[in-house]
């Protein structure tokens, strides 16, 4: 990427509105209120949004002698009415424009220099000076209002978080060439499929400066620090939910004829050392995934009240032309291979998610057939549900099997790393189930895992690539992928997850049960009362309604498919599903190859100074425990503190270091005791840590041909490698040695000590705290009293000793303060008369 693109950033991040009674003033700032740009909106046409930016950057003193000379010609005064930090955009229902401003933010994450900011807080304010006169009016604004902007939206001025870091960091092969009279800066076009505010910025993109124009993404996004003997490892995940053909769990399913799938969903895992701030001196890994909905063309039948309606394909598509457009749109953004990880079921007593596994599975054949054999798409089937019931499954380790191959086939992006040469990810895996929630974040969880493996071997902070389960490393990558379960699960379902990771790790049997019922019964209930009006929300944000041109109101269409629908699938070659353009690039993705950029006008280059001022916020005073870098997770404070090392040495500050963890439902599930007094395996032991055996179904004939083995050199060992649990676990193996905890014996802790440490605790606590004077029957009375003996003059903690101050002191700070309240004492006529003749003097 080219120093002026990596660089660029918004003046504008910070926002103050005024109105007068014909205009609105919109005054933007840098942070440090030294640039400012102004618009000035009309308020008197209501069916057109007339907005003035006069392109050009003032200083504080012009900015504000700008607005003095408005105040004064206007009739009325100016008044501010709103302040913010960003401008989303503006929409419009029946009537006129609200303007979309952005109130309150919170930073979230930092990616090199670039910081994130999620939003917490916006305002609707209405353009027109005339009053709202229809009644749906209302009701479309509180749809519009249904889609929260302080849930899960995010935003950065200097990072364009619609495409990967990959992408971002790829230089362009051609930059158009800016004019020679103005300083011009680069900036890349966003990726409108993950960009949720496009219509929005529709009414003004051509209008207003760039400076104006935030992309924001909707989904998840969080960052933990990983500490390793004082080196700082951030671990960033984000998932940029698609905003093409969006909607909620059983109103959007399939494709729709333009080839986007319902709950799309761009997982990328960036791992990066912060020990310098730059994107180029820093050595960073990124990996990106997917999942979305199965790239046919069904859905289900909700008229009929269960749980889990029946599955029906719409209509067929021999030539798989829905399912080409969306793999011809992977290949463009990712390059090849294309991996389809699918979680389906295979067999089933009622045929229903397995009617949707042999249509795909036929629809791959059909296109493979067209393409080489390095750019075919891999198609790898595992049914997960099934696995997971058997005696003594083992699903995770299986998905580890597979997960490693398919990491080796479309590798990851490095950059800067010594001793690891750049390279570049090519291709995407792909994880589906049916709903695409909870077996499917499972599945990218354990590639997730062995993906951080290998970039943690890259930045040189593993020896190897292998990471083991009960280690705060893995324990924190856990928590992120199951706080973006449950974020894309309430998003998309209405409810939590209902199997997570350790559902499928066996460790807590009874807990997790119990909660896959509740979310169950959540997920149920949302789905059936309020997914219609949530729907109808989705389609009014993002403008695939839009009031002010269609002649029926949107709750009164039967259904939404011709609004998702508009276009007619493409016609193209059955035998040239993809164009050979794209062909010729691979396995490099299209789009890195003919990357967009766009010009930036500007008076002058202020990209390094608003970069700069982003990240260290010099011209304000802020607090050190209040900073990013103190405030964000990390391994030893959040998750270390948690678990109980193996042992007490250097070695357990490590957060590679494997954690002693054992609960009493793994200790019920791993032995039973039989009648004669032995115990034996009961086949979920918490000692198992290899594979178990393959599914049955896997190696049927009339699969092997569609399961496309990734290569011979890719593949994994089957072998189990199963620990026998002990005969018997004692007390002393389940607790640790007391001496070797807290440095005392056992023999230590008699009636007589026990008697002592309760007479210290009494002792502490009625001298560390207050009593409560509110609570008259509490009956405080102090029996000990503590006061210094100290013969030393000096402060202690219980009292300060006073400074002495001698009387002329005394007097002095008094004439002080006499002085300060009631002015200087009255001087005399006589020395007012010299003064007189002194000025004289000087005039004469």
């Amino acid at each position: 990427m080219s120093e002026a693109c990596q660089n660029f950033v918004n003046i504008v991040q910070k926002i103050t509105i005024y109105e007068t009674k014909e205009t609105l003033y919109v005054v933007g700032s840098d942070e440090t209120e030294q640039i400012f740009r102004i618009l000035e909106i009309n308020r008197n046409d209501r069916q057109k949004l007339v907005i003035q930016d006069l392109m050009r950057t003032y200083t504080m003193e012009e900015a504000r002698t700008y607005l003095q000379k408005i105040s004064q010609n206007e009739k009325r005064k100016m008044k501010k009415i709103a302040s913010g930090y960003s401008l989303a955009g503006f929409v419009r229902f029946t009537e006129g424009y609200y303007l979309i401003l952005v109130t309150s933010r919170l930073k979230v994450a930092m990616i090199g220099s670039h910081v994130i900011y999620k939003v917490e807080g916006t305002a609707m304010i209405y353009v027109s000076t005339e009053k709202v006169t229809r009644p749906e009016e209302l009701r479309y604004a509180k749809l519009f209002e249904n889609v929260d902007f302080s849930n899960n939206f995010y935003f950065s001025y200097s990072y364009d978080l619609t495409h990967s870091l990959q992408y971002n960091q790829t230089q362009a092969a051609n930059i158009p060439p800016p004019p020679e009279s103005v300083h011009s800066e680069v900036r890349q076009r966003p990726l409108e499929q993950f960009l949720w505010n496009k219509y929005l910025l529709e009414p003004v993109k051509e209008q207003i400066h760039d400076d104006w124009i935030v992309y924001l993404i909707h989904g998840f996004l969080s960052q933990v620090n990983m500490i390793v003997f004082g080196r700082h490892i951030y671990i960033t995940l984000i998932s940029r939910r698609s905003s093409q053909y969006a909607g909620t769990r059983f109103m959007k399913r399939g494709c729709n004829t333009m080839g986007y799938p319902a709950n799309e969903v761009e997982t990328e895992q960036i791992v990066h050392d912060v020990s310098q701030t730059s994107l180029d001196a820093t050595a960073f890994t990124s990996f990106v995934q997917l999942r979305g909905s199965i790239p046919l063309f069904w859905s289900q039948d909700l008229a009929k009240a269960m749980s889990k309606p029946p599955i029906s394909l719409d209509f067929t598509d021999p030539y798989g032309g829905i399912a080409g457009t969306h793999f011809r749109n992977l290949l463009r953004r990712y390059g090849a291979p294309v991996i389809i990880l699918s979680l389906v079921k295979r067999r089933e007593r009622r045929r229903r998610e397995s009617v949707l596994w042999d249509e795909l599975v036929k629809t791959v054949t059909y296109l493979n057939q067209f393409m080489k054999d390095e750019h075919k798409i891999r198609y790898v089937a595992f049914d997960m549900a099934r696995s997971n019931r058997k005696k003594g499954a083992n699903v995770l380790a299986h998905l580890d099997d597979i997960s490693e191959s398919c990491i080796k086939r479309t590798g990851f992006y490095v950059s800067n790393c010594l001793g690891y040469a750049d390279r570049k990810q090519h291709g995407v895996i792909r994880t589906n189930c049916v709903d695409c929630l909870d077996r499917t974040n499972t599945a990218q969880f354990s590639v997730g895992k062995h993906a951080l493996g290998h970039q943690l071997h890259a930045l040189g902070v593993t020896p190897s690539t292998e990471l083991f389960f009960d280690t705060d490393c893995v324990s924190m990558l856990e928590a992120l992928y199951e706080d973006q379960g449950d974020t894309i699960a309430l998003q998309y379902g209405g409810s939590n997850l209902v199997h997570r990771v350790q559902s499928y790790r066996k460790t807590d049997l009874l807990s997790a049960h119990s909660n896959d019922i509740l979310q169950t019964l959540a997920r149920y209930y949302k789905n059936s009362f309020s997914d219609s009006e949530k729907q109808q929300a989705y389609n009014v944000f993002l403008g695939i309604y839009r009031p002010f041109r269609e002649t029926i109101a949107l709750w009164d269409l039967p259904t939404d498919y011709y609004l998702h629908n508009r276009t007619p699938p493409a016609k193209v070659d059955y035998c040239q599903w993809v164009a050979q353009k794209v062909i010729a690039c691979l396995p490099q993705p299209f789009n890195e190859v003919e990357k967009e950029l766009h010009i930036v006008h500007r008076e002058a280059h202020f990209s390094i100074r608003l970069g700069f001022n982003s990240v260290y916020r010099v011209m304000e005073l802020t607090l050190f425990d209040s900073l990013f870098y103190m405030t964000i997770r990390n391994s030893i404070k959040s998750f270390m503190s948690k678990s109980i090392p193996i042992d007490y040495d250097k070695h357990a500050l490590s957060p590679f270091e494997v954690r002693k963890t054992v609960r009493w439902t793994q200790l019920l599930n791993t032995t039973q005791t039989t009648p004669s007094g032995q115990s034996k395996d009961m086949g979920n032991s918490i000692f198992h840590t290899g594979t178990t055996t393959e599914d049955p179904d896997s190696s049927s004939s009339e699969e092997s041909d569609i399961e496309c083995k990734l290569t011979s050199d890719d593949e994994v060992s089957k072998k189990d490698e199963i620990r026998e649990p002990p005969a018997k676990i004692t007390f002393h193996e389940l607790m640790e040695n007391p001496f070797s905890t807290y440095g005392v014996d056992s023999d230590y802790v008699c009636p007589a000590n026990i008697k002592m440490y309760k007479h210290y605790e009494k002792f502490y606590n009625q001298v560390t705290q207050p009593p409560d004077y509110t609570n008259q029957k509490s009956g405080f009375t102090p029996q000990i009293m503590i006061s210094q003996k100290s013969i030393l003059p000096l402060d202690s903690e219980y009292e300060a000793t006073p400074p002495s101050v001698n009387k002329e002191t005394k007097c002095f700070y008094k004439y002080v303060v006499t002085v300060g309240l009631h002015g200087t004492c009255k001087i005399s006529p006589a020395s007012q008369a010299t003064y007189h003749q002194y000025v004289q003097q000087l005039h004469q």
